[in-house]
C-alpha cells in the first residue's frame, strides 16, 4: 500500500471498497492503511463504495488493482501487487 499511496501524489488514485456498509466502514479501513487524509481531501486518492462496479468490469477476485482506460478497465498482473504489503 504505500507505494499505491506514493503514486497518488503523481497519477490520482481511485480505491473502490467492496461490500462496505457505510462511510464509516471505509474511512476505518483507510485509517488502518495509514492512507493520508490530506491525500484523500486534495483528491489524490478517493475513497468510494463499489456498489457493483467490480461486477460490471468483470472481476470477482480481490485485491485488484486496474487502470480505467478508454476501452474499459485494464488488469495490472499479480505480480505488481505481490509485494508483502497487506492490501486486507
Amino acid at each position: 500500500m504505500p507505494r499505491l499511496i506514493a503514486s497518488a501524489a503523481v497519477t490520482p488514485v481511485d480505491i473502490y471498497i467492496v461490500n462496505a456498509r457505510d462511510d464509516k466502514q471505509i474511512q476505518l479501513w483507510a485509517m488502518h492503511m495509514q492512507i493520508p487524509i490530506e491525500m484523500v481531501q486534495r483528491s489524490d486518492i478517493t475513497l468510494n463504495h463499489d456498489d457493483g462496479l467490480h461486477l460490471k468490469a468483470g472481476f470477482s477476485d480481490f485485491p485488484v488493482l486496474t487502470e480505467r482506460t478508454e476501452d474499459g478497465y485494464v488488469r495490472f498482473g499479480q505480480n505488481e501487487l505481490a509485494d508483502g504489503e497487506g492490501w486486507q
